[in-house]
């Protein structure tokens, strides 16, 4: 038969005081038999210990009113995306079309919509019409779009890991700022 080890809520409720009678008797006659719970009640008896003498903590009553400045600093800015991140996806973007018009001939997609705008209604359907059936997908497009795709990743990875370091740099604030 297997023994069901009591987890570590158990234990914390159990010193906590916030077993039934029933539970308490139970946990405790699980303790004489088994070692490693009541290896585990040991080291949390000992964390307790050790918690009761820490002093308590107690923020600055400036705490409030420091996190929401910070706030409303932070987000204050008309815009909410860093002007570094717009600069780098209108490079991207600028980039993607780059490629896309150095690997695909347009003007063969750009003659349907010439016919589109000259004539009569009947031939602006019948144009559109043709431009939709004339269309064929090669292996250009698919080439400039797997282009566009890994440019866009390079920039994803190089954003991210900046602003990794930058939050990283975040952290290591004094605590003096907040008391």
């Amino acid at each position: 038969m297997a023994v069901k080890h009591f987890s570590e809520e158990d234990i914390q409720n159990y010193l906590d005081g916030n077993l039934s009678a029933a539970e308490r008797a139970n946990f405790q006659n699980h303790l004489v038999d088994c070692k490693l719970c009541h290896s585990k009640l040991d080291a949390y008896k000992q964390l307790y210990t050790r918690m009761s003498q820490e002093p308590d903590f107690q923020l600055s009553p400036r705490f409030p009113s420091l996190v929401m400045a910070r706030i409303k600093a932070e987000s204050g800015s008309f815009f909410s995306v860093p002007v570094q991140d717009i600069l780098l996806s209108i490079l991207g973007l600028i980039a993607g079309l780059g490629t896309t018009i150095y690997f695909v001939d347009i003007s063969r997609f750009a003659a349907p919509f010439k016919k589109f705008f000259t004539g009569t209604e009947e031939m602006m359907v019948s144009s559109v019409r043709d431009s939709v059936h004339g269309i064929s997908i090669d292996f250009q497009i698919i080439l400039s779009v797997v282009a566009i795709l890994a440019a866009i990743a390079v920039i994803d990875r190089f954003v991210a890991r900046h602003k990794e370091k930058l939050a990283a740099s975040l952290k290591m604030m004094p605590m003096s700022c907040f008391l």
